[in-house]
């Protein structure tokens, strides 16, 4: 009785011995998936590295500015003007992400250039794909360039997010990408420089000392997770991701980092941000202009009756006396009974199409004009 109970027990031990490394099994598989959609978070090989630091902005971060639209990019950085040409002063200069350089459409739908034939005069583009506003406004504080009368700033309403990141990996898990952030505290705006770091520093970045300030670090409060074993219990963490908790609550992914108490400080920064480029263009003798871009899941929000999840942002900059124009209350008046990705070019997450596009460059051009007015009256020389 005693051997026939002791091998009952060694063939349970063996069988849960095997169900555990099949569990095992299914749940690498599945870091592996939500690995490749950004959810948890893998090393990678620092063999090209320093390749990386070579050919990245010292300044600005991830690639430089050069490296995106091969062939519609003029000799000033300005994305190509089909209908203004690259070569006359310009009206407006306009920064921002990849909704401002026009992503997804070609030179001539992108909505500066829609902008500038309604003006009848050159917008210059300075748009850079993947920015955040805080890159864009570095953009505009390191140009030369201070002719243009207007100048405007665009935020995306995601970018509250990469505003308060340092490395891009964290949050997309593809590609190597640093940039400098913003920090505001005891009512000052400080800017931490983009990290430079050893390549054993780069191998264990995973470690918060290696890259402070960054508030998608692993194990931090934005739920991130390394990939690494036991795979069942990473991805039982991964559950604590930004990401899952805003699909629990029914919001956009970012919804909650407009929170003014949110850990990130987010919110603070990205005003402070704002308010500091229109600070330094009024100093340039420039009229500044703040846009709010929407994405597709704020007019979502709108049309089911919700705020718009960037409203605690735009309050504060409508208390600070600066007129915002109404993007997303012109999308929504456009799209009438229509779905609102009827204004991008698929539905799910994606940029403008050309209607979309145009809408922007309509809601901002009596704003603009006005604005161009009033420079023209007022303005001294350009600095």
């Amino acid at each position: 009785m005693v051997g026939q109970s002791r091998r009952r027990l060694g063939f349970g031990i063996v069988l849960l011995l095997i169900l555990l490394l099949l569990f095992e099994g299914v749940s690498a598989v599945g870091v592996r998936v939500l690995g490749g959609m950004g959810f948890i978070w893998s090393p990678e090989s620092a063999s090209d590295y320093p390749t990386y630091l070579a050919e990245r902005d010292p300044v600005l971060g991830w690639p430089r500015p050069g490296s995106y639209g091969e062939g519609e990019l003029s000799a000033s950085g300005t994305r190509v003007d089909p209908g203004m040409g690259d070569t006359a002063a310009p009206c407006v200069a306009v920064y921002g992400d990849s909704f401002t350089w026009g992503d997804e459409v070609g030179p001539a739908d992108a909505y500066p250039a829609v902008l500038g034939t309604l003006l009848g005069c050159r917008v210059a583009n300075f748009g850079t794909p993947g920015y955040g506003s805080d890159q864009a406004f570095l953009r505009y504080r390191e140009s030369s360039e201070h002719a243009a009368p207007v100048a405007v700033l665009g935020h995306y309403s995601e970018n509250i997010i990469r505003n308060v990141n340092r490395y891009r990996g964290f949050m997309s898990n593809g590609g190597f990408g640093f940039k400098p952030r913003f920090k505001f505290e005891g009512g000052r705006l400080a800017l931490l420089p983009i990290p430079t770091l050893s390549t054993a520093e780069f191998e264990r970045l995973g470690d918060a000392a290696v890259l402070p300030d960054e508030y998608f670090t692993p194990g931090g409060g934005a739920g991130i997770v390394e990939s690494k074993f036991p795979f069942t219990w990473t991805l039982l963490r991964s559950l604590g991701h930004y990401r899952f908790r805003a699909r629990l609550a029914g919001a956009p992914s970012y919804a909650e980092f407009y929170g003014a108490d949110h850990a990130s400080g987010a919110l603070d920064v990205t005003e402070a941000i704002l308010l500091e480029f229109v600070r330094l263009a009024q100093e340039r003798g420039q009229v500044p202009i703040l846009l709010l871009i929407p994405d597709e899941k704020d007019l979502i929000e709108v049309q089911a009756g919700r705020p718009l999840p960037y409203a605690p942002l735009l309050e504060r900059l409508v208390d600070a006396g600066i007129r915002v124009p109404d993007v997303a209350g012109a999308a929504i008046e456009a799209l009438g009974d229509r779905e609102p990705c009827a204004l991008y070019t698929r539905c799910g997450g994606a940029h403008f199409n050309p209607e979309g596009y145009a809408l922007v460059a309509q809601s901002l051009q009596p704003v603009i004009r006005e604005a161009i007015e009033r420079a023209q009256r007022t303005r001294p020389e350009a600095n």
